[in-house]
C-alpha cells in the first residue's frame, strides 16, 4: 500500500494535465449548468438536465482515460527525458480522443450506480422496518422539526426510550448499509477502464468492482480507511479555514490536489491489485 501511495503521489505531481482538467471542470461545469437550468418550461428543463448529465459524462470519459494513461506511463522506464515529456503532453490528446468511445459507458456507469444505490437503500429500508421497527412517528413530524435545532432537540426529548432506540437503530443500520454499498462500488470507474480486452461494459465493471472486496477484503478495507482519512483531513481543513478568506483559498487548493490524488490512488491501486497485470498474492493491507 505504501508503495502505491508513493507512486500515486509521484503520478499526480508529474502529470499536471490531470489537475488542470479537474480545475477547468470545477469552473466550467457549474457555469454551464447554471445557464442551462435557467430555461423556461418543463420540456426545456428536462433537455437542459440531460445536457448537463452528458457534459459530466463527457468530462469523466476523458478525465478517467488520462488518469489511466498516467498510471500506466508511471510504470515505464524512460531512457530519454524527451520521451517522458512527450507522454505527459500526449495526455491532452488522450482526453479528447477518449470521449467518443467512453461517454456512453461512463453514462451507463452513472445510471447503474444510481439505480443500484436506490434499490439498495429501498432494500435496507425494508429490512430496517422489519427487524428494527417503524419510524412513522418520526416521518409525520419531520417537517415540524427540520427548521430548528431547538425544535429537533425538544421533539427528541419528548420521545419514549423505545422510540429513541428505533431511531438510533435506523441510523446505525443505514450507515452500515451505505458503507457496504460504497465498498462494493469503490473501484467502479477503475474497473470500467481496466476491464479485460477494453470491452467498456458498465455492468461488467459493476460486477468486477463488487468482486474486489471478495478477492482482497483486508486490502480493500485498508484502502477505504486511507480514503476516509483523506476525507477527514479535507473536512477538518474546511472547518478550520472557513472563517478566513486567505485560509479558505489555501483550503480550496489543498482540496483540489487531494481530490485528484485520491482518484489517481484509486486507479493505481486497482491496476496493481486487480487488473490483469496485477499481483495476485495473498490478501494483505500492504
Amino acid at each position: 500500500m505504501i508503495d502505491i501511495i508513493k507512486k500515486s503521489y509521484e503520478t499526480t505531481v508529474n502529470n499536471p494535465t490531470i489537475m488542470i482538467f479537474w480545475v477547468a471542470y470545477l469552473f466550467i461545469i457549474p457555469i454551464c449548468s447554471q445557464i442551462l437550468l435557467k430555461t423556461q418550461g418543463s420540456f426545456l428543463f428536462i433537455a437542459a438536465l440531460l445536457m448537463i448529465i452528458l457534459l459530466n459524462s463527457a468530462f469523466f470519459a476523458g478525465w478517467f482515460a488520462i488518469i489511466k494513461k498516467a498510471v500506466k506511463n508511471a510504470d515505464k522506464v524512460y531512457l530519454d527525458a524527451d520521451e517522458k515529456y512527450k507522454d505527459i503532453l500526449s495526455l491532452n490528446a488522450v482526453f479528447f480522443g477518449s470521449i467518443p468511445s467512453y461517454i456512453l459507458p461512463v453514462l451507463g456507469v452513472f445510471v447503474i450506480y444510481a439505480a443500484g444505490y436506490t434499490l439498495w437503500l429501498m432494500t435496507a429500508t425494508l429490512f430496517a422496518q422489519k427487524f428494527i421497527g417503524n419510524i412513522d412517528f418520526l416521518i409525520e413530524n419531520i417537517k415540524n422539526i427540520s427548521g430548528s435545532t431547538a425544535q429537533t432537540l425538544q421533539y427528541l426529548q419528548s420521545l419514549s426510550v423505545d422510540q429513541l432506540k428505533v431511531i438510533y437503530g435506523w441510523q446505525i443500520f443505514l450507515v452500515f448499509a451505505i458503507t457496504v454499498f460504497g465498498l462494493f462500488t469503490l473501484f467502479l470507474p477503475a474497473a470500467l477502464y481496466f476491464e479485460k480486452d477494453n470491452k467498456k461494459n458498465p455492468l461488467k465493471a459493476f460486477v468486477d468492482s463488487a468482486k474486489t472486496i471478495l478477492k482482497r477484503p483486508l486490502g480493500v478495507l485498508g484502502f477505504s480507511l486511507v480514503i476516509q482519512f483523506l476525507f477527514f483531513i479535507l473536512m477538518t481543513a474546511q472547518i478550520l479555514c472557513m472563517f478566513n478568506i486567505f485560509l479558505y483559498f489555501v483550503y480550496l487548493v489543498i482540496s483540489i490536489y487531494i481530490t485528484v490524488f485520491m482518484v489517481v490512488l484509486l486507479f493505481n491501486y486497482y491496476d496493481k491489485r486487480f487488473a490483469d497485470n496485477s499481483y495476485n498474492g495473498s490478501d494483505s493491507i500492504g
